[in-house]
């Protein structure tokens, strides 16, 4: 295995992409339902090419609750290579969990990013700081304080496969475990932030310069980082096993 994570992720994909598909219809028909039904009871005109917001508590909710049937299934089919599915309310407990795992993840990373940018823009408002400066330092202040946040989730994440294949893992023991790859982290961190924020601008642009998109746009962009960040999951949890195991094979030489 690459000791990469963003290339080992990529060959999860590369390798598994029959699996990723399958295993992902469902959550994305319900977050493409779920886009539409709230734009509708919004009042907003349209109903397939309706606006909808790419960013914030809406979408960290279709990733968080709605892309976990997605998580949950693609990690247990892909780390424990089952071949008999288990019953549907197993399956829906263990979603459950997974769901409560990732918004108290979540809740714990948006309120260290809001302490840490609330503190900037303080620092900021400050100083002396001439147009280029105040354009230009809240956007790398943005930068380094989601870079940290995606850090510290990459970090504490393995808790999630680790739940899903039925091996529950403290937040310590995950904080020890990441440290293999915690220099990598930072890099997938940036890689990341920027990817995710191009394509919104891209987007925008295309579309009237407004950051909204329609809803099979929408649900598109939420099923590909939902990818990238289970793949990303896999492939730490792997490489979590491999380094496990020759520690311990270390232990008897």
């Amino acid at each position: 295995m690459t000791r990469f994570i963003a290339f080992a992720a990529l060959g999860i994909i590369r390798s598994n992409a029959k699996l990723i598909l399958i295993s992902s219809i469902p959550s994305v028909l319900l977050t493409l339902a779920a886009i539409v039904v709230v734009k509708s009871l919004r009042g907003y005109p349209g109903f397939v090419f309706a606006e909808f917001y790419t960013t914030g508590v809406p979408q960290f909710f279709l990733q968080a609750i709605v892309m976990s049937l997605f998580a949950t299934r693609f990690l247990r089919l892909y780390l424990l290579q089952e071949a008999a599915p288990i019953g549907f309310a197993t399956y829906m407990k263990m979603v459950g969990g997974y769901i409560a795992r990732v918004l108290g993840l979540g809740f714990v990373v948006i309120v260290l990013w809001t302490i840490v940018i609330t503190a900037s823009v303080m620092i900021i408002e400050s100083q002396p700081l001439n147009n280029t400066q105040m354009l230009y330092l809240p956007l790398l202040i943005t930068l380094l304080a989601s870079t940290f946040c995606g850090w510290l989730w990459l970090r504490f994440a393995l808790v999630l496969p680790a739940y899903v294949v039925g091996q529950p893992m403290t937040w310590r023991a995950a904080w020890r475990a990441s440290r293999v790859y915690k220099y990598h982290a930072i890099l997938w961190s940036v890689v990341y932030y920027l990817a995710y924020w191009f394509i919104l601008i891209f987007v925008a642009v295309y579309l009237e310069r407004r950051l909204f998109v329609e809803p099979a746009l929408t649900t598109l962009l939420i099923w590909a980082f939902a990818v990238l960040k289970v793949t990303t999951l896999a492939a730490m949890y792997d490489r979590a096993l491999v380094d496990q195991q020759s520690e311990m094979s270390s232990a008897f030489d």
